[in-house]
């Protein structure tokens, strides 16, 4: 199974990948996606910094976006594959799946959008992955919509 996150790691995407592989399926094969800041440079919500110090801005290019993830991958020293994603509506993989900086798209065995969550939200998730991995992978549809999340500042069920 394909496991596919945004690179920009927390210390639950760092970890997700080790528990998956130790508990659940030992073939996993994780993609990173580096796509758009989820707090670029004058955010005032959050200060996003390299390890240097450099505040993050938006990339406006591929290249600065190639760019800010080397530097993720630097900081990190992260060893892993960090795919690019596109700009634009029609090729951004991310706008694709809900546009926000924060999603979750899980994919069933057959490779069909199993849930699509536009804000990620760790607690639900979980409860929906061990249903979901319990079930061998593949899409329910009432388990999907037991899932609260629908995006920042919106009532979930």
């Amino acid at each position: 199974m394909k496991w596919i996150t945004r690179a920009k790691a927390r210390v639950d995407r760092i970890a997700c990948p080790w528990l998956i592989r130790r508990f659940i399926d030992t073939q996993a094969e994780f993609l990173f996606v580096y796509c758009r800041e989820a707090h670029p440079d004058g955010d005032p919500r959050v200060k996003a910094r390299t390890k240097k110090g450099d505040a993050i801005k938006q990339a406006q290019t591929l290249a600065e976006r190639k760019a800010t993830a080397q530097q993720f991958c630097d900081d990190m020293k992260a060893t892993r594959r960090i795919l690019i994603d596109e700009f634009g509506p029609e090729q951004s993989a991310q706008r694709r799946y809900g546009g926000l900086p924060n999603p979750t798209v899980v994919l069933d065995v057959d490779g069909r959008i199993a849930l699509k969550m536009a804000w990620t939200n760790g607690t639900a998730l979980d409860r929906y992955l061990e249903k979901f991995l319990a079930g061998g992978g593949k899409y329910n549809a009432a388990l999907a919509e037991s899932v609260p999340v629908k995006g920042p500042g919106k009532p979930g069920k």
